[in-house]
């Protein structure tokens, strides 16, 4: 069970360097924190079903303080290791992202046109650029931002070869500049300032690769972008607008398909449909201890592979306050005091208890 003490490093190079970062090269990783990362990216792209088959601890050497896999690493054989590598550097991107890039909403793009409508009637199309031949990016992005854009691209790579992670960093720079944002007018598109990103992190494993890393590394690329300035009005509409797609995503993901629909829908998502429920795991929860401060959740309770008690699960989802503040559509008024509310919660299933009833699918 992933525990709030689970804290490895790893080796952080950012070019160039972006203000407020850590500079210190052993840049301390808190499992709970990838965790909910892997657990927003999953309940995005994944039916209700996913569970999470192995905690991340689990996979990673006990007697390392850092970021270094059992044996040698995830999967048997360079094919599924390639696979899980590229993966395990999804979920390390979306942990960066989200705890350091002030990224909020990270959307993944299956098509060359994603269009967000704010509720001002402002529309904005992430699209791909008209010679953009080649991969695109793997998610647009929104966030409040003080200085520079409010969205842009996101690339994400994983590699458990030194070699084979300088090669996929100068492929993502380029993903990340096939696509831009647009906005849409009667007199005419205008595009608009991103900021995009390309993150890749490369594996240590415990028994040593041919070519692989001696520590564990992570890269970040910020290449320059252009375009016009955003309005702080429509900017905030439209990260509002983001985060409610997302939230909507991962509660549908996670089985809460209630919860997901009753924060309406919009035409990106009018194909995705409803997936099954997970019957009596479900539902509202309320977390129980010695302190007098209860928070409740809408969560699912995923349970471990051959787990025969429910205790042995852990509880992933929302917490109640922010699903209803979305709920009332009140997005733009929160953007201001979001903390890291927009993130699922975890916790073991022993440190909560059910509320009356279960979502109805």
């Amino acid at each position: 069970m992933i525990t709030g003490s689970a804290v490895r490093t790893l080796d952080l190079t950012v070019a160039p360097p972006v203000a407020g970062l850590p500079s210190s090269l052993a840049h301390p990783v808190n499992l709970n924190d990838l965790a909910q990362a892997a657990a927003l990216e999953l309940s995005q792209n994944l039916p209700s079903h996913l569970g999470l088959c192995v905690f991340l601890d689990s996979l990673l050497n006990p007697g390392s303080s850092q970021l270094q896999w059992l044996g040698r690493g995830p999967g048997v054989g360079r094919e599924i290791r390639r696979s899980m590598s590229a993966l395990l550097g999804r979920f390390m991107a979306r942990w960066f992202a989200h705890q350091h890039l002030g990224i909020t909403s990270c959307i993944a793009i299956d098509r060359a046109d994603l269009e967000f409508k704010t509720s001002t009637g402002a529309r904005f199309r992430a699209k791909r650029v008209s010679a953009g031949n080649g991969d695109m990016p793997d998610w647009v992005w929104f966030g409040p931002s003080t200085s520079g854009p409010p969205a842009g691209f996101l690339e994400a790579k994983g590699s458990f070869t030194r070699s084979g992670l300088k090669g996929a960093m100068t492929t993502a720079s380029a993903q990340v500049k096939r696509m831009e944002i647009w906005r849409m007018r009667p007199s005419g598109p205008t595009q608009m300032q991103s900021k995009n990103w390309a993150i890749g992190t490369g594996w240590w494993t415990q028994g040593p690769i041919n070519g692989g890393f001696h520590t564990p590394e992570m890269h970040v690329v910020d290449p320059v972008e252009d375009g016009a300035g955003w309005d702080d009005t429509q900017a905030a509409e439209l990260v509002a607008l983001a985060m409610r797609r997302q939230l909507r995503q991962s509660l549908d993901g996670l089985g809460l398909s209630a919860s997901a629909a009753s924060l309406g829908g919009d035409d990106e998502d009018e194909g995705r449909g409803r997936p099954p429920r997970y019957p009596g795991r479900t539902g509202r929860w309320r977390t129980i201890g010695t302190s007098e401060h209860k928070e409740e959740f809408v969560a699912t309770l995923v349970l471990p592979p051959g787990a025969e008690a429910e205790g042995d699960g852990i509880l992933i989802g929302y917490k109640e306050s922010y699903v209803a503040r979305w709920r009332g559509r009140a997005g733009r008024a929160q953007i201001g005091d979001l903390g890291r509310d927009f993130l699922p919660s975890m916790l073991p299933r022993a440190q909560a208890e059910r509320l009356g009833g279960e979502e109805a699918g």
